[in-house]
């Protein structure tokens, strides 16, 4: 064989071998990249849920101390309801007593 034509073969082959070589290890550095963004992200939507849970538990006891606050005025009105009932029983029985109809001559 022609020592050119056996450098030739050689030299491509080396070249190929070369070429996979630095395929291989460009997907192993792409990979380590991937993995370094996922864990990032599973950084950040760790802190967030974090957050969302904190916010959420304030926003629950905001919401708690409306509700109690709210019941406060329906007991007062309740109260205020019972209260002005039995202010108008009494006006009515006054009123029957009061404004009682007599007949004339009695």
């Amino acid at each position: 064989m022609n020592p050119a034509v056996i450098s030739t073969v050689i030299a491509a082959a080396s070249f190929i071998l070369t070429i996979f070589t630095a395929i291989y290890l460009n997907q192993r550095h792409v990979d380590k990249l991937m993995e370094q963004m996922d864990r990032r992200i599973q950084e950040i939507d760790r802190r967030f849920e974090t957050r969302i849970t904190g916010l959420e538990q304030t926003m629950n006891a905001r919401f708690d101390a409306v509700d109690a606050r709210f019941d406060a005025v329906d007991a007062r009105f309740d109260f205020t309801n019972t209260r002005l009932g039995l202010i108008e029983s009494r006006l009515d029985r006054l009123e029957q007593v009061l404004f009682k109809p007599i007949l004339p001559g009695d």
